[in-house]
């Protein structure tokens, strides 16, 4: 949450100064989807390996954006209201999480394990790496295309990825998924090779 919050202060800072408009300040609101996915606690569920309440939650979410954006914007006026939908939606699946993660005796508040947070930092930066930069690849093209052509040519660009966009997301959802079971299976493996060797 509070990396999502820096990094929500530095886009829209950099939204409203240095972009062209209205893309900058689009960019600023939408930003603001940061801190939600900051306080979606669906790793933790994911870890303990239950992914169904994170199915439930996140289709929930979606569900109550696109619900706003299809009653709610009507032409190119009403732009603003996407990210606040988006930021409603995220908002509804974080919570939706806490509710359960409360429900299965985890104490909230969250406390701050500053230990942890450091060991999670040291052991998991190759694949915060991964991700950054595979993000930064599949969206540069949309942010240097902005720099060269209209803001039509970018938004036809856009909607013909979709479809690539949603394949792309689906290998995502199956890696995060099965990662804390290899994750258990390679320490279930790592033990025994101790085992063995001593």
């Amino acid at each position: 949450l509070g990396i999502g919050a820096l990094l929500w202060a530095v886009l829209a800072l950099v939204g409203l100064t240095l972009l062209p408009q209205p893309e900058g300040a689009v960019l600023a609101a939408m930003a603001l989807v940061l801190m939600m996915r900051g306080a979606n606690a669906r790793w933790v569920l994911i870890g303990l390996e239950r992914s169904v309440p994170v199915g439930w939650s996140r289709t929930a979410g979606e569900v109550l954006t696109a619900l706003i954006v299809v009653i709610g914007v009507r032409g190119t006026g009403d732009l603003g209201l996407v990210p606040l939908a988006q930021f409603a939606g995220d908002a509804l699946g974080a919570l939706a999480l806490l509710v359960v993660l409360r429900r299965m005796g985890f104490a909230l508040p969250v406390r701050v394990d500053w230990h942890e947070v450091r060991g999670a930092f040291r052991g998991g930066w190759p694949l915060v790496l991964h991700a950054t930069l595979a993000m930064l690849s599949f969206n540069a093209d949309l942010i240097i295309l902005r720099f060269f052509r209209d803001m039509a040519t970018v938004g036809q660009y856009a909607v013909a990825y979709t479809l690539v966009s949603y394949l792309a997301n689906l290998g995502s959802a199956f890696a995060v998924s099965v990662l804390p079971a290899l994750s258990r299976e390679w320490g279930i493996g790592y033990a025994d090779l101790l085992k063995y060797a001593t």
